[in-house]
């Protein structure tokens, strides 16, 4: 399996905890005011190579 990861430069406020903490109310503000911040790009590959079990 291969997976590709393009990033992208997010600076994210951490706790007292060093966690990020994602509201579901700030969200919906930020995306009903067009102020949503890029997200990071995944894609995955998996090869199956066919043959017999056994």
């Amino acid at each position: 399996m291969k997976v590709w990861r393009k990033p992208v430069a997010q600076e994210l406020a951490r706790d007292g905890k060093r966690q990020v903490r994602i509201y579901l109310q700030d969200a919906h503000k930020q995306a009903a005011a067009g102020q949503m911040r890029p997200l990071p790009e995944y894609s995955a590959v998996l090869d199956v190579s066919a043959g017999r079990c056994g």
